[in-house]
């Protein structure tokens, strides 16, 4: 296995010190192979890391590497991927030499296009230059080297720098991308002189959890008219707990939730591609929202419960997102909508709620968001647009007892729905791409 290689040598009697190799290589043996101290920006999607996709060439070993990508569009010319300067994830470097330095690393692109690089100090100045900060690759999904050249750096300038920034395809002043620019990076090489360690990695991490309801349980319901463990009475399906979790009152009030709350200064570890499962059973069909947060800021997604009066997991991946400060766990059940007029039809049960990876879950690592609906409430027409273009393969209507209503399969990235027939109401959907699925809301009036 690679690891993160500090590589001393000889120097002449110089005052600012011995200078090392450094080498990030993406493995979890160092800090640089945690996801989480890689940030994208400019409207990118979190970067990942990956197993090597192409194990040959000049980088032929079976390894972990970066995967960027920036979209044809709604990305900057400038899009990239960086770590977090202020907190110096891996350490503060001073880069002065008397010598030309070298930084490369190896690159497996999509098609020809120019990488650029910048290291920037802790206040977010680039104290060193760059003499061809912008580089093109000249092959395409192979692995290529890529050098880039640091003028001598007399001692004494303060030439400190805290994070290393790729812009993964740097159309500054050239045309716009018109494809996805698909980057993998590895074997960052550098030299430097380490004058800060890197911090103390936080050691109150949730990397897993399960909520079985066998015994006791930290659940609490904020507005719900009733909450507690009860007996599951439905244990010879799916769910074979003796226990399980119910919430009465569901729309008591608006925002009304089933919550846990971790025990400070514990946290959840998003650092990796997470998700969340959760059986769940009800009256009638519902949008049931699963929301991590600290101080009540965090994200929220969406699935459906459709299978009435049985047991139903449903499945929640929150690859997307990279964070370790959310220390809640948020359940809603039709969120925002009023009281039913039948308070049992304002029952729920769940059960089983469990945090892992998606592997440890079985959950696909993709999940249809970008999807706009228009008008919503509509009397004639909604009008459904994937804003990335992506194929929708299905989208399937079901009343608020569960029953479906449509099931239509408009294999394009756009399509309309005549409303006209429906009775007024709401209606849960679930819209189907090649790649994923969304559940959201439709209303007519």
């Amino acid at each position: 296995m690679k690891k993160l290689i500090w590589i001393f040598f000889a120097f002449c009697a110089l005052s600012y010190g011995q200078n090392q190799d450094y080498e990030f290589n993406f493995e979890p043996d160092g800090q640089d192979g945690d996801r989480c101290n890689w940030l994208t920006f400019e409207n990118i999607a979190s970067p990942q890391i990956i197993d090597n996709p192409d194990p040959d060439g000049v980088n032929n070993t079976i390894s972990k590497v970066l995967k960027v990508i920036a979209p044809a569009s709604g990305g900057q010319c400038y899009s990239g991927v960086n770590n977090s300067r202020e907190l110096a994830v891996f350490g503060e470097w001073d880069i002065t030499q008397s010598n030309d330095n070298i930084i490369s690393f190896d690159i497996n692109k999509n098609y020809i296009g120019t990488v650029g690089v910048q290291m920037i100090g802790r206040d977010g100045s680039s104290p060193v230059n760059i003499t061809n900060q912008n580089v093109n690759n000249t092959i395409v999904n192979e692995w290529i080297t890529l050098t880039y050249t640091i003028p001598a750096v007399p001692p004494g300038l303060g030439a400190n720098v805290t994070a290393f920034v790729i812009f993964i395809d740097w159309t500054c002043g050239g045309p716009d991308r018109t494809q996805d620019a698909i980057l993998h990076v590895d074997n960052i090489k550098f030299n430097a002189n380490k004058v800060l360690d890197p911090p103390t990695l936080n050691q109150n991490l949730i990397s897993s959890l399960t909520e079985d309801f066998e015994s006791t349980t930290s659940f609490l319901a904020d507005e719900a008219s009733d909450f507690g463990i009860v007996t599951n009475l439905d244990n010879t399906g799916i769910n074979t707990s003796n226990n399980c979790f119910e919430i009465a009152g569901v729309n008591d009030a608006l925002y009304t939730n089933a919550q846990l709350s971790l025990t400070p200064p514990e946290t959840l570890d998003f650092c990796s591609e997470k998700g969340f499962s959760v059986m769940v059973r009800g009256p009638r069909a519902s949008v049931v929202s699963l929301k991590v947060e600290e101080n009540q800021v965090g994200a929220l997604l969406n699935q459906t419960y459709t299978d009435v009066g049985n047991w139903q997991e449903l499945n929640y991946d929150f690859s997307a997102f990279q964070n370790r400060n959310w220390n809640r766990i948020v359940l809603f059940f039709d969120i925002e909508a009023n009281p039913s007029a039948n308070a049992n039809d304002d029952i729920f049960l769940f059960d089983n709620l469990n945090f892992n990876t998606l592997d440890a879950l079985s959950i696909s690592e993709y999940n249809l968001q970008l999807v706009r609906v228009n008008p919503n409430p509509t009397k004639n027409y909604w009008h459904v647009e994937a804003l990335n273009s992506e194929i929708l393969t299905s989208i399937i209507i079901y009343d608020l007892l569960g029953k479906e209503v449509l099931n239509y399969k408009p294999m394009g990235s756009s399509f309309s729905i005549n409303a006209s027939n429906f009775k007024n109401g709401i209606y849960l959907a679930k819209l189907n791409s090649l790649k994923g699925s969304q559940t959201f809301k439709l209303m007519k009036n």
